[in-house]
């Protein structure tokens, strides 16, 4: 599904096709298939942790911050664009039954349930292979390879795939409810509150777009 620098991804954008037909059913249509995804998702994490522990070496966590302070830093600097998104529950906030409430603990919930899982799998994957020798492109998929285990390696690449689709499904849903409160505010024209299933389907016309356009590396750069 991903392009390289300077190409996009027909998959992709086929992908976003896919998605954006289902957010413009409408929210009942397509939330049974985010939280099937979300709830296979979150198990396949968790079973990739399971998999990995017997392989976790202690030499493996030392030395233990070989960049320093500073490159604790820089990494977190660039896992918190991992955190995007969550604010888009807030973006449901008119269809939920009591938003006051329900919108506060799901973001929370959401956000703490994830953090464990990336610190969890974080942890297994350094302890599974040394930090100088883990796969930039496709970490978790080359660690289990190293270690013998390339069932589960294959298994990582199918849930990559999962939360990819997910994640795009969420954004593709979120956006056209921020083009309607936006609208509603008079910051854009009426019609896109007004014509929710429309401003779906001009958004999922414009990512596929790019995806289908425009290489991952140039997007993430433009990020």
């Amino acid at each position: 599904l991903v392009g390289g620098a300077g190409g996009g991804s027909p998959l992709a954008a086929a992908l976003i096709a896919v998605l954006t037909a289902v957010t413009a059913a409408g929210a009942k249509e397509a939330a049974w298939l985010v939280n099937a995804s979300a709830a296979l998702y979150a198990a396949v994490v968790v079973a990739i942790v399971a998999a990995g522990l017997p392989h976790v070496a202690a030499a493996n966590y030392l030395p233990f911050l070989p960049y320093g302070l500073s490159g604790a830093l820089s990494g977190a600097s660039a896992c918190f664009f991992a955190y995007i998104g969550f604010d888009e529950v807030a973006a449901f906030a008119d269809e939920a039954a009591a938003p006051a409430r329900d919108v506060p603990r799901a973001i929370l919930t959401s956000l703490a349930i994830v953090s464990a899982l990336y610190a969890a799998s974080s942890a297994v994957l350094v302890g599974m292979v040394p930090y100088r020798a883990l796969d930039g492109a496709a970490p978790f998929a080359a660690a289990f390879r190293t270690v013998g285990a390339r069932r589960v390696g294959a298994a990582v690449a199918g849930a990559t795939a999962v939360g990819m689709q997910n994640t795009a499904l969420m954004g593709l849903a979120a956006q056209p409810r921020v083009l309607a409160a936006m609208a509603a505010d008079g910051l854009l024209p009426g019609v896109l509150g007004r014509r929710r299933r429309a401003s779906a389907v001009g958004c999922g016309v414009v990512v596929a777009a790019l995806a289908g356009g425009i290489g991952t590396t140039d997007l993430t750069d433009a990020v």
